[in-house]
């Protein structure tokens, strides 16, 4: 037996029969052909991020996508990239822009989820994920098609015109349906765009960010604060949008940045004075307004896996607490109302409020 756990929450401690991680989709077909024969359930996994514990299955197999690496061919014409769906964001990135060197309208991904870079792509379309941008749908609208093996072992094509139906259930399933193991991905050209960052109440910030689409910004969000002392908790915060500049324009070498040391000197601020989080994620954020960034780059961050160690270490705390994170779905023309209820309850039942971002 072997013991398995996301690596965000480390809620979903589980204990496998084994872990297999196939090269090839004759690997993939053969290994889910021998687990049906031998009564053994399976559970596709990747970079083991999702904190809903569906990667895993207690007693069972679990099959990683982490040796199925390939990227390519990149077709330029259609803008279409087919990789492998244990390839991770950052390998994605890099590869196009090795393959693409020296030519001119690059191609980049159109997006990717926020706050962690390490995770597979096969993981992306299992949580039908999205990033910052804005006017666009999540991932399912930029994937052109996938292949995967089902539970009998048939491995299929699955497109909006091929088997649509499964294609329609995988995305967003959870590795339910069956085994991904290639994509067809969508690409858009990569340019420059320019920050603008603002604090904003919570009343402005949904006609903001549309006035601001509407005016070309392309990636966007607001981070509010979460100072539970103050009356502005839940109320007001930092607003950052993203927008095309010309593609000559010069990136300064001397951009300000956070650096990662100051990213855990943040993150522990955020659990012992979240005023001063504020106010220092503020001041840093205000500082970069006008800063050029390439459209891939910047959805890219920091991220510390061992954030939980690092706040027993520093805080003294004598059990491990979980940092969770989750998603609401919220009307616009009701967000307000949902914010003043969310604040009400929240305050009501003292929970700890780290962070949040709309």
């Amino acid at each position: 037996m072997q013991v398995l756990n996301d690596i965000q929450s480390r809620l979903n401690e589980t204990e496998v029969s084994g872990v297999e991680s196939p090269e090839s989709a004759g690997a993939i077909a053969a290994t889910i052909s021998q687990a049906a024969l031998s009564g053994v359930p399976l559970c596709p996994a990747g970079a083991l991020h999702s904190m809903g514990g569906q990667q895993f299955v207690k007693n069972g197999l679990s099959l990683s996508s982490r040796k199925l690496k390939r990227i390519g061919p990149l077709e330029k014409n259609s803008q279409v990239v087919s990789v492998q769906s244990g390839v991770s964001w950052p390998e994605l990135t890099r590869w196009l822009r090795n393959e693409q060197k020296g030519q001119i309208n690059e191609l980049t991904i159109i997006q990717k989820q926020t706050g962690a870079d390490e995770l597979t792509l096969g993981g992306a379309l299992s949580s039908n994920i999205h990033g910052r941008v804005l006017g666009r749908k999540p991932i399912v609208n930029d994937v052109q098609g996938f292949y995967i093996t089902t539970p009998d072992a048939e491995r299929i094509y699955c497109s909006r015109k091929e088997n649509q139906e499964l294609f329609n259930l995988v995305i967003g399933g959870y590795g339910l349906f069956g085994f991904i193991d290639s994509i067809d991905l969508s690409l858009t050209e990569r340019i420059k765009l320019r920050r603008n960052v603002s604090e904003n109440g919570l009343d402005e910030v949904i006609t903001a960010l549309e006035e601001h689409t509407v005016d070309g910004a392309m990636f966007g969000d607001f981070q509010y604060m979460t100072d539970e002392t103050s009356s502005d908790f839940l109320s007001k915060g930092v607003l950052s949008v993203y927008k095309p500049v010309a593609q000559d324009t010069v990136i300064p070498d001397n951009q300000l940045g956070l650096p990662l040391e100051d990213w855990k000197k943040l993150f522990v601020l955020a659990h012992t004075d979240k005023r001063q989080a504020y106010k220092s994620y503020l001041g840093h954020y205000l500082q970069t307004d006008g800063q050029i960034y390439w459209s891939d780059d910047h959805q890219f961050s920091p991220y510390l896996p061992d954030a939980g160690d690092m706040l027993i270490q520093q805080l003294g705390w004598k059990t491990y607490a979980s940092l969770m994170i989750t998603e609401l779905y919220v009307p616009r023309d009701r967000f307000p109302e949902f914010m003043k209820k969310a604040r009400e309850g929240l305050l009501s039942t003292g929970a700890n409020v780290i962070y949040g971002t709309v």
